[in-house]
């Protein structure tokens, strides 16, 4: 089973918001979203679309009509129930999308398209990784490819065979 990735001081958020009438919610996603310039806004909350919403050290986060709360600690589905709730006094019915902005995979070696790859890394195997940098090149060696890590401010490092018919039994 995966287990749910859980929000930390300097994470970058993505928050979306919608509805069955658009413009409901189309004052959220302006000030959530932001735009490209990359100014705060009057609340001082950070509004470059790239860079998302920046949990702080505190792990407190800040957002219009919601005002400063705790982050840290939550899933992104806990946060989006969260927002949710308190975005029902403003529009009825709205659906959050929360989703993590500073996490990705950097695909190296003898693959077919070496890059770095922006996902959904909580639900990820590393044949999902694979197949989006393109797949391994026929003569890249399967039974001992790599796996480097960042795991609470420290580098891990793990070795992956996928030919073995264990390698879901591996934790890298």
């Amino acid at each position: 089973p995966f287990k749910e990735t859980i929000i930390k001081p300097d994470d970058q958020l993505m928050i979306n918001v919608t509805a069955y009438n658009p413009e409901d919610v189309q004052m959220f996603n302006n000030l959530l979203q932001g735009s490209s310039s990359g100014q705060a806004n009057a609340a001082g909350t950070q509004t470059n679309p790239m860079a998302g919403y920046i949990v702080d050290k505190s792990g407190m986060i800040t957002l219009p009509y919601i005002g400063e709360f705790l982050a840290a600690g939550l899933t992104l589905r806990e946060m989006e129930i969260f927002l949710g709730k308190q975005l029902e006094r403003f529009v009825k019915q709205p659906v959050v999308k929360v989703r993590f902005l500073n996490h990705y995979i950097n695909v190296l070696g003898n693959v077919s398209g070496a890059s770095q790859v922006a996902m959904n890394i909580e639900q990820m195997t590393i044949f999902d990784v694979l197949a989006r940098s393109g797949d391994l090149q026929q003569t890249a060696i399967r039974d001992n490819i790599l796996v480097v890590r960042e795991e609470n401010g420290y580098r891990k490092t793990g070795r992956v065979n996928i030919l073995s018919k264990s390698v879901y039994d591996n934790p890298y």
